[in-house]
């Protein structure tokens, strides 16, 4: 028996479409008109400072994963402090430059007519990921057999994000959170699709 495990940012997604480049779950907020410009130049000079950081070799994986840990927990406060809410994610991703790839619907509704385990396993925006399926008619939380992994937003009871939940999924930590101590149905056999090769790990 065989699973798939998908990583979403420029897997599931693309990176580039229509000749620009495409929007990751975290650019969605950082260039929506809805946000402010302390909060789009915040995100800016934190991608110009970890990205880099990211994808260099030779940084120790244990650096690395702090790193990358203090990275999303500064953008996480960001959102906080901006102010972001259910209807600021709705829009801002109804309004973006984010694409699925070809075909990626249709994979998701053979997986789950197939009765085959399809997780997303994502360090982005959990709840654009979400809503960029809601839009397309998938949704995560009806489906069996397609399973969404990401970090959970708080909310408010006025649908105002208010913090995440630990511990939250960077790209160096997706392998601690899948497991078979949180996921007994895990299957040894298993398309993995990724963009980085920490998706691997």
């Amino acid at each position: 028996a065989v699973m798939t495990l998908l990583d979403f940012d420029e897997t599931l997604s693309k990176r580039r479409a229509y000749g620009k480049r495409a929007d990751s779950t975290f650019g969605v907020l950082c260039k929506s008109q809805y946000s402010s410009e302390w909060f789009k130049n915040g995100c800016f000079e934190l991608y110009d400072k970890y990205a880099p950081l990211e994808k260099d070799p030779s940084i120790d994986l244990s650096e690395k994963e702090r790193l990358m840990n203090e990275w999303w927990s500064i953008n996480y406060q960001m959102m906080v402090q901006e102010g972001i809410d259910k209807d600021f994610i709705k829009k801002s991703t109804l309004e973006s430059r984010i694409y699925l790839r070809h075909g990626v619907p249709d994979l998701l509704k053979i997986c789950n007519n197939s009765k085959l385990p399809l997780y997303v396993v994502t360090a982005g925006m959990g709840a654009i990921v979400e809503q960029t399926f809601q839009f397309l008619g998938i949704d995560f939380g009806i489906s069996n057999n397609c399973k969404l992994l990401c970090s959970k937003e708080v909310y408010d009871n006025n649908g105002k994000l208010v913090g995440f939940e630990e511990p939250f999924i960077t790209s160096l930590t997706k392998s601690k959170i899948l497991n078979y101590d949180n996921y007994p149905n895990l299957r040894k056999n298993a398309i993995l699709m990724g963009d980085i090769i920490d998706d691997l790990k």
